[in-house]
């Protein structure tokens, strides 16, 4: 999928045809980039970009 064309519904399974390796690899990238944890019960549930962006935001709004 072209990067202009990602929205906040693109789902990083079915739309970017990650594997759930794939997706735990890049939670981890994000864990480090914001000093932030994602639980790990979340990496396997359907998950959208906003999902992603919204989890992100709670995180650092949280303080966690």
């Amino acid at each position: 999928m072209a990067p202009e064309k990602i929205t906040r519904t693109t789902n990083l399974r079915s739309d970017l045809a990650l594997n759930d390796l794939d997706v735990v690899e890049f939670l981890l990238g994000l864990e480090d980039h914001y000093d932030t944890r994602v639980r790990f019960e979340d990496t396997f549930k359907p998950m959208t970009v906003g999902a992603v962006i919204d989890m992100i935001d709670k995180q650092l709004r949280s303080g966690k």
